[in-house]
């Protein structure tokens, strides 16, 4: 879910909010192909692995990943999530 300080960040225009996530190996966020849903406040993607995850605003107008700006509300922890589930689940399985 994407917060109201994220909508607000994006001054109202939910299509501005992008998921990015660390690409440790280049030194750079990564911008990702991100799915809106207004109705149920979400964003979304597919990916491949594991990271640490921000919700970043576009610039208004058309979007280009390349020049996405800064780092919205906060970093979302969900991949650090993931990553300590997957840590825990392995000492306890």
């Amino acid at each position: 879910k994407y917060l109201p300080a994220d909508l607000e960040k994006a001054e109202g225009e939910a299509a501005r909010l992008k998921l990015a996530r660390w690409d440790e190996a280049e030194g750079q966020w990564t911008v990702l192909k991100t799915k809106l849903e207004r109705e149920a406040m979400t964003i979304s993607t597919t990916t491949n692995q594991l990271s640490i995850w921000a919700v970043m605003v576009a610039p208004p107008g058309r979007v280009n990943p390349a020049v996405i700006g800064g780092v919205a509300a906060g970093v979302i922890v969900l991949g650090l999530l993931v990553y300590f589930m997957a840590v825990r689940r392995r000492r306890t399985g």
